[in-house]
């Protein structure tokens, strides 16, 4: 069955200098992509914060992205300002989806991209291409929310906030998003300064809390603390993912709601801190 991700878009990239354009501006190293071997990416602000996360896939002429479908017209027009002289033509694929499918072994379509999720192998098989594609397809997005909560992973357009996050304390680098080894990109001086020198006190984490939270609600410390906050809710919003000081927090894991009306447990992903 395969999942489709209707919060995620499709962008089209053709012209000669497609490769080089992408390879000065977002994360990863385009020089590694392949046909058969797409990427996981970001595209920052020049001060080094999560703008939004996308594949990255090349097939024929083209590289397609996959951003969040509320921040397509903005990362448009951003690439179009960077563009210059480049030869690169850039289109909305509006008549492409987005799909997942958690099994090892979906049934896969003859048209459209189907691949391995670069980002972590538990994550399943992805599909970029035509929706009339896909035989066995649903819109719920319940068993894709409850598997990545299950491993800790974040997604991009869902659990983390464009010009604001950052991507160290969102374990970009453990998902494969960041490359250190290529040359510059937009947001590039922070991003190493952070993991080379910085310290990162806070993390995101998955919790479980038996009554439903509020995407204002703060974490304490029983010493009553503040050290977190929630940023996303799923599952009858008893489940999410908070950003929190990893350096004050207990190690049960167990932190409060204000007046410790509620405790929440809190758990590392699972490349993260056991």
């Amino acid at each position: 069955m395969w999942i489709i991700l209707d919060y995620r878009s499709v962008l089209e990239i053709k012209g000669a200098d497609k490769l080089s354009f992408l390879q000065g501006l977002i994360t990863q190293d385009v020089t590694k992509l392949t046909p058969e071997r797409p990427l996981y990416s970001l595209f920052l602000t020049n001060t080094g914060r999560f703008f939004c996360d996308f594949f990255v896939v090349l097939k024929g002429d083209s590289v397609f992205l996959t951003p969040g479908i509320g921040w397509l017209e903005s990362l448009q027009k951003k690439l179009f300002f960077y563009k210059l002289r480049s030869d690169v033509q850039l289109s909305s694929r509006t008549d492409w989806i987005v799909a997942v499918a958690l099994q090892k072994k979906p049934v896969v379509p003859q048209k459209g991209i189907v691949f391995q999720d670069p980002r972590r192998e538990e994550l399943g098989m992805v599909f970029v291409g035509p929706q009339e594609e896909l035989i066995k397809v649903t819109h719920d997005q319940q068993p894709y929310e409850a598997h990545r909560l299950a491993l800790g992973i974040p997604e991009g357009p869902l659990d983390l906030e464009s010009e604001k996050s950052i991507p160290l304390e969102n374990w970009m680098d453990e998902l494969m998003a960041i490359s250190w080894d290529k040359g510059c990109f937009l947001g590039q001086e922070l991003t190493a300064r952070t993991k080379h020198v910085g310290t990162v006190r806070k993390k995101l984490l998955s919790f479980l809390s038996p009554e439903p939270l509020s995407r204002k609600d703060l974490l304490f410390h029983p010493s009553g603390t503040e050290i977190g906050r929630v940023v996303s809710l799923y599952q009858g919003e008893k489940e999410g993912f908070a950003l929190v000081n990893t350096e004050e927090m207990p190690k049960d894991k167990k932190v409060f709601t204000e007046q410790k009306t509620i405790t929440v447990n809190l758990k590392y992903p699972i490349f993260g801190k056991i």
